[in-house]
C-alpha cells in the first residue's frame, strides 16, 4: 500500500474520530470516544511494530511517533474529561 494511500486513510479515520469526540455531550460520552481512538491509534503503533522490518524506516518512524503521541493525548484527555 503506498504510503500517500495509507496518509490519507488514517487521517480519514482520525478526523471522524475527533470530530465524534467534539460532539459528544457528557464527559462520559468523550471520554469513551478518546478511549476508543486511543487504543486505534495504539493498533496502529502495534501493527508498525509488528510490520517494522519490512517498513521504510522514515515512514515507520512517522508512524510510531504520531501514533504514540496520539494515543497518550487521547488517554490524557480521557482521564481529564
Amino acid at each position: 500500500m503506498p504510503a500517500r494511500l495509507l496518509g490519507h486513510a488514517l487521517g480519514g479515520r482520525d478526523l471522524a474520530l475527533g470530530i465524534g469526540a467534539l460532539a459528544t455531550r457528557s464527559a462520559r460520552e468523550r471520554r469513551r470516544w478518546l478511549l476508543l481512538s486511543s487504543i486505534a491509534d495504539l493498533t496502529d503503533a502495534a501493527a508498525t511494530v509488528r510490520y517494522w522490518p519490512t517498513l521504510p524506516a522514515r515512514g515507520r518512524l512517522a508512524v510510531i511517533v504520531a501514533s504514540g503521541s496520539a494515543a497518550a493525548i487521547g488517554l490524557a484527555g480521557a482521564i481529564e474529561a
